[in-house]
């Protein structure tokens, strides 16, 4: 055998076993490729559903913030409700020789001239329990109608020379918020209504529902 046909049939032999390993190569690799499509399928189907899950998680914590904020506004607004006869009296002093109930309706009725009666009061109540202190305990005031308790409570004005205050008796958050209003733009400028915060700021009078809107 010459030396040009060993040469040949050497060149054809590595062809085919370069062809072979091709071959071989190939068919791993699409092997491989199918079996990464199938786990990609199923890992993407995974993905989906963990999605769907998130998306019907986030719906549902929408949902219940929304319930959650309903229930606050409705309680908020019962709060309201329930101290819409209210009033807080400040700086009546506390005797053994005179009731709470005459010693009122004598401020109401002197002082502040608004004409009130024993059977326009539902009920009243000291805060707190009592003490040796000078200071006097403030007095809840539940007047029967909203009508006498509005008519008092615009009345307050006659009771800037003494030391007697009225305050509208308000929920925990509204009493902060007016006590936050109060230290920034002043006791005169910070008053509530109707429950309202409100403040005056460059002489126009502004409600105040949040911190952020003072």
């Amino acid at each position: 055998m010459t030396a040009e046909l060993r040469s040949a049939k050497k060149v054809i032999h590595n062809e085919e076993l370069e062809q072979l390993i091709n071959n071989v190569c190939n068919t791993f690799v699409n092997k491989l490729e199918v079996k990464f499509d199938k786990k990609f399928a199923k890992l993407n189907d995974k993905l989906s559903e963990v999605t769907d899950s998130i998306k019907g998680l986030n719906e549902s914590v929408k949902s219940n913030k929304q319930e959650i904020q309903s229930v606050i506004t409705t309680t908020k607004y019962l709060e309201l409700s329930n101290k819409r006869n209210t009033l807080r009296f400040h700086g009546d002093p506390e005797t053994e020789s005179e009731s709470d109930l005459n010693s009122l309706l004598s401020i109401i009725g002197n002082t502040m001239k608004v004409r009130c009666v024993q059977s326009d009061v539902d009920f009243l109540y000291r805060l707190g329990k009592s003490t040796e202190s000078n200071r006097p305990r403030s007095i809840i005031v539940n007047f029967v109608t909203n009508i006498k308790r509005n008519e008092v409570y615009a009345a307050k004005r006659l009771l800037k020379n003494s030391d007697i205050s009225i305050f509208e008796d308000l929920p925990k958050n509204q009493y902060e918020l007016l006590l936050q209003a109060k230290k920034k733009y002043g006791k005169r400028d910070a008053w509530t209504s109707g429950g309202k915060v409100y403040v005056l700021r460059n002489n126009k009078r502004c409600v105040i529902n949040s911190i952020n809107d003072l």
